[in-house]
C-alpha cells in the first residue's frame, strides 16, 4: 500500500510535531482532490497541535466547479508569494512529489511529508515521512482515512471536501476507482452538506465557458478513435484537462488529446476510456522528464513554450501520441463541419491533417 512501512497518521504528526509552523502545498493549479487533500491535513494537524499552519495557492484556480468548491466551502488558501519563509521550515506536499514541475516547491527544500496517490517518482530521497498509494483513486483518500485513524472531527464543510475531492478524480467512483475510495465515500457520505455539493458540482458558468468549449469542438480533429483538440490559447492552465474531459465522451472516442498554450507553457491533457490505459506513462515518455505524470485514464503536463510556435510544438506531441497508440491517422477527419467563416482555431489542427498519415 505504501512503500514506507512506517506510513500512519500517527507517524505523520510524529514528524510534524517538532515543527514551529508548517506550509501544506498542494500541486499548482490545484483541482478537487489537492485541494480536499490539504485541508483534510490541516484538519488533523490542527486537532493535534496548537501552531500556525497554512495551504499554500500556486498558480490558478479556474475551472467553475474547482472555484465554486473553494468559495461554498470557505477554503481558506494563501498566495504562495507570501509563505516564502515558512517555505523554508516544514512542508508537507500533497497530490505531487518532489522534483514534479507541477509543483512550486523550492527546489532545495526537502518537504518532512509526502502523500500522495501517484507513482513514485524517485524523487522523495530524504524524505522523513513518505506515503505513497499508487493503488487508490484519490489522494482525498489516503487523507480520509487518516482522519478516521486519528478520530478527527469531521464538519460537513471537510467532508463535503473530500467526497467531493473523490468523486472528482475517480469521475464519481467510475474511472479508476479503487475498494478504498468507495469505503471512504460510503463513510464521508452522512456528513457532506449535499445542497453546498450540488452548488459545486453545477455552478453557475460564464459566457466565456462557452465560448471556449465551442473553439475546442470547432478546432478538433478525430484520428480513428482518437479526438484531438489545438487550441491557440486558453484562460487557465487546467482549461486543458476540463476540455478533454468533455471530448473523451465523444461516441466511438476511445482518447482525447487537448493541448493549448497558456502563459509561457503549452499544456497538455491526455484522457482515455480504456480503463487498461497506461496515459501517465505514455505522455510522460512524450515530455520532457518531470514534466508530466498521471494514471492509466488521466494523465497531463506542459512544455516550455521557447520560440513561440505553439502550432508546432503541438502538433508533433499529437502525432507522437498516435504513433504510441498505434494509429496512423488514415481515418481523420474534422470532428464538425466548418462554420461559415470560421478558421481562427483550425489552423493548427489543418497543419496535424496536412502530415497524416503517419508513416
Amino acid at each position: 500500500m505504501s512503500p514506507n512501512a512506517r506510513a500512519s497518521a500517527r507517524d505523520l504528526l510524529a514528524v510534524l510535531e517538532p515543527a514551529r509552523e508548517i506550509v501544506i502545498l498542494p500541486h499548482d493549479n490545484p483541482d478537487p482532490d489537492s485541494l480536499a487533500s490539504a485541508e483534510g491535513i490541516r484538519a488533523a494537524i490542527r486537532h493535534a497541535f496548537r501552531k500556525p499552519v497554512a495551504i499554500a495557492l500556486s498558480g490558478i484556480i479556474g475551472r467553475s466547479q474547482n472555484r465554486a468548491m473553494v468559495s461554498t466551502l470557505r477554503l481558506e488558501l494563501e498566495p504562495i508569494s507570501k509563505l516564502k519563509r515558512q517555505l523554508r521550515e516544514t512542508v508537507v506536499l500533497v497530490d505531487t512529489q518532489p522534483g514534479r514541475k507541477n509543483n512550486s516547491l523550492p527546489p532545495d527544500v526537502t518537504p518532512a511529508a509526502v502523500i500522495d496517490h501517484h507513482p513514485d517518482w524517485g524523487s522523495n530521497q530524504g524524505v522523513p515521512y513518505l506515503d505513497l498509494r499508487e493503488g487508490y483513486g484519490a489522494t482525498s483518500t489516503i487523507v480520509t482515512e487518516y482522519l478516521q485513524e486519528l478520530e478527527v472531527p469531521i464538519h460537513k464543510r471537510l467532508a463535503t471536501a473530500l467526497f467531493y475531492g473523490i468523486s472528482s478524480e475517480t469521475r464519481n467512483l467510475g474511472r479508476e476507482a479503487q475498494p478504498a475510495d468507495i469505503v471512504a465515500t460510503q463513510f464521508l457520505y452522512p456528513y457532506v452538506d449535499k445542497r453546498a455539493l450540488a452548488e459545486i458540482e453545477t455552478p453557475r458558468l460564464k459566457a466565456s465557458y462557452f465560448q471556449l468549449v465551442g473553439e475546442a469542438v470547432e478546432s478538433a480533429i478525430v484520428c480513428d478513435d482518437v479526438v484531438i483538440s489545438l487550441l491557440s490559447e486558453i484562460p487557465y492552465p487546467d482549461a486543458v484537462a476540463e476540455l478533454a474531459d468533455l471530448l473523451v465522451r465523444l461516441e466511438g472516442a476511445l482518447w482525447a488529446l487537448c493541448i493549448a498554450p497558456c502563459g509561457p507553457y503549452l499544456q497538455v491533457s491526455v484522457r482515455s476510456n480504456d480503463t487498461e490505459a497506461r496515459a501517465g506513462e505514455m505522455l510522460a515518455c512524450l515530455l520532457p522528464p518531470g514534466t508530466a505524470g498521471g494514471h492509466g485514464m488521466v494523465a497531463g503536463g506542459r512544455l516550455d513554450l521557447e520560440n513561440g510556435d505553439w502550432p508546432a510544438a503541438s502538433c508533433e506531441i499529437a502525432k507522437a501520441l498516435l504513433r504510441k497508440l498505434g494509429r496512423t491517422g488514415r481515418k481523420s477527419r474534422w470532428m464538425v463541419s466548418k462554420p461559415d467563416g470560421a478558421t481562427a482555431n483550425r489552423s493548427a489542427g489543418s497543419r496535424l491533417l496536412e502530415d497524416l498519415p503517419l508513416e
